[in-house]
């Protein structure tokens, strides 16, 4: 059985700037891929999320430095957000049902956040440990035993 937990996070201002940019980080390279998606199909190639993540992974250290700062989970869930976007996409049009193509994350729009994968995090008590970044404190402990598959750390109005 799959259950979920929403809890409240409360992280110190610097903590709140590395989820700010970890946040920024996800949204910017969604974007990115899109936008070479799109450039990759009007140039007649056939392009996948996984041939855009090893393509940005060639030129991240020369034109995105920045992106070291956030762990490697943020650039891991923006290509599979990406990859889950054209795959409703195709879906959509094979069965006939009315589904829009991607469009570009904007930070008015979109919800601020990202993914931490299974084997990234770990969680005791009142603690959440993310990495680059230490430990968060939690409003509450865990109210279910058993294994936690992802966390998805978002921001929401307060």
């Amino acid at each position: 059985m799959i259950r979920s937990h929403r809890i409240r996070l409360n992280p110190t201002p610097e903590q709140a700037v590395y989820f700010a940019k970890a946040a920024g980080t996800r949204r910017f390279i969604f974007n990115w891929g899109l936008a070479e998606w799109k450039r990759q199909y009007d140039a007649g190639e056939k392009s996948s999320a996984l041939a855009l993540k090893k393509q940005f992974n060639t030129i991240r250290k020369e034109q995105f430095p920045w992106s070291y700062d956030v762990t490697k989970c943020v650039i891991e869930g923006a290509f599979r957000d990406l990859a889950s976007a054209f795959k409703n996409f195709f879906e959509g049009i094979k069965s006939g049902r009315k589904v829009g193509y991607p469009r570009f994350k904007q930070k008015k729009r979109s919800r601020e956040g990202f993914y931490l994968a299974n084997d990234k995090f770990d969680v005791s008590g009142h603690w959440l440990k993310v990495p680059k970044l230490g430990l968060v404190n939690m409003a509450e402990k865990l109210r279910f035993a058993g294994k936690i598959m992802a966390a998805h750390i978002t921001q929401t109005a307060s």
